[in-house]
């Protein structure tokens, strides 16, 4: 059996995007996470984004679109759900 640290290892590495599109009022949020030392994001990881127009904090896990069918491309989900 897994643990969920040896799960999310095997997911692979995701590159988020240093900014996206705050749900609130549309403007730019900031990445404000780093990953850990000689480590990148994983997927199943929780990051944070920080809006520059309104403050709002977005909280993102980040993980595959499983949609299209390629594992390669990071989807953003809400972490609750």
């Amino acid at each position: 059996m897994q643990h969920a640290g040896e799960l999310r290892r095997s997911l692979g590495p995701v590159d988020p995007p240093e900014t996206i599109t705050c749900v609130e009022c549309e403007g730019v949020a900031h990445l404000v996470s780093h990953p850990p030392p000689d480590q990148g994001f994983e997927q199943g990881q929780s990051v944070v984004y920080l809006c520059a127009s309104c403050g709002l904090r977005l909280d993102v896990v980040l993980d595959t679109d499983e949609g299209d069918g390629d594992d390669s491309s990071p989807a953003w989900r809400h972490p609750i759900g």
